[in-house]
């Protein structure tokens, strides 16, 4: 049965031609850092745990309020750091619009509801809304066996599924989307969530249709995701099921992956600050904020 609630990205690709070739060969291993400054042994692909699993960073859902000068003003700010950003190149639909910033493989989803109540978004997302929450609702890290990981959580007592939504053309006819994820429940005591995706294609493919993208200004992506969370003792309680061999202190602990990292840290409020690398002297470092989720550009 076709739904709207796996919509979510879905528009990007409609106009594209879409190759299914085989899963994602450039995938990375996941390590845990047991603190900020001490690496932990990479995990041994022998292990039960989550972590055998390959996983890499892939996308960061924000919600906003609608505004229609947003995305002139983020063409503005963007071009001034060196991002690619097109303003017309969005997706608009009746109910909702959607804009994407591509740093590489990794990219921002920025998401504008324009009738909160009658939306046929992602149903948790549409409810945090409409109760007035904006910015960071979602990162997605990409894996290599998203079915193996969905029983793994599954045992572990999460109730999730690993599912491949769809969506029912002009013509009435029902496609199905080029990839399956899992939407996990909100971090504890936080409007943060973070749930998985598996493509069908190989994810480098990917590149092809992530246009414009910042890595024609020397941007190689998004190599880290620093949150500051309230509730870090249930972030940890609850982290830990999903990372077994995860550790840190009491002011925070990491997530690492081959091509980046995760970090959460303690904080007053909710927020998100993502470190993008760029080689290109010509800009020069800087900070683009959107809600409570700012993106710096590091040059080096």
């Amino acid at each position: 049965m076709a739904t709207r609630a796996g919509i979510e990205r879905g528009f990007l690709i409609l106009d594209c031609n879409w190759m299914q070739v085989t899963k994602a060969s450039d995938a990375v291993a996941t390590r845990v850092h047991e603190s900020f400054d001490f690496e932990a042994p990479r995990l041994d692909s022998q292990s039960s745990s989550c972590h055998c699993m390959f996983m890499w960073l892939d996308h960061f859902v924000i919600h906003i309020d609608t505004d229609p000068q947003f995305t002139q003003r983020l063409a503005s700010e963007t071009t001034s750091l060196g991002l690619a950003f097109d303003p017309i190149g969005n997706r608009d639909f009746d109910s909702f619009s959607a804009h994407y910033l591509y740093v590489g493989l990794e990219y921002l989803e920025i998401i504008q509801l324009k009738k909160p109540n009658e939306s046929g978004w992602v149903p948790q997302w549409v409810e945090r809304y409409s109760r007035g929450v904006r910015g960071m609702y979602c990162l997605f890290l990409a894996t290599s066996d998203i079915e193996s990981l969905a029983k793994e959580l599954q045992a572990k007592g999460f109730d999730v599924k690993e599912e491949r939504s769809s969506f029912v053309d002009a013509t009435g006819i029902e496609h199905p989307f080029p990839w399956r994820q899992i939407f996990m429940p909100s971090i504890p005591e936080t409007e943060i969530e973070l749930s998985f995706i598996q493509y069908d294609s190989v994810r480098t493919d990917l590149r092809e249709i992530f246009e414009p993208n910042s890595d024609s200004n020397g941007f190689t992506g998004i190599q880290k995701a620093d949150f500051l969370i309230t509730n870090l003792d249930g972030g940890r309680e609850f982290l830990v099921k999903i990372f077994p061999q995860l550790q840190g202190t009491e002011s925070g602990f990491r997530i690492e992956l081959e091509s980046g990292e995760i970090n959460f840290r303690r904080g007053n409020t909710e927020s998100l600050r993502l470190t993008a690398r760029g080689t290109n002297t010509r800009f020069n470092p800087g900070r683009l904020k959107i809600a409570n989720v700012s993106l710096e550009t590091a040059i080096e």
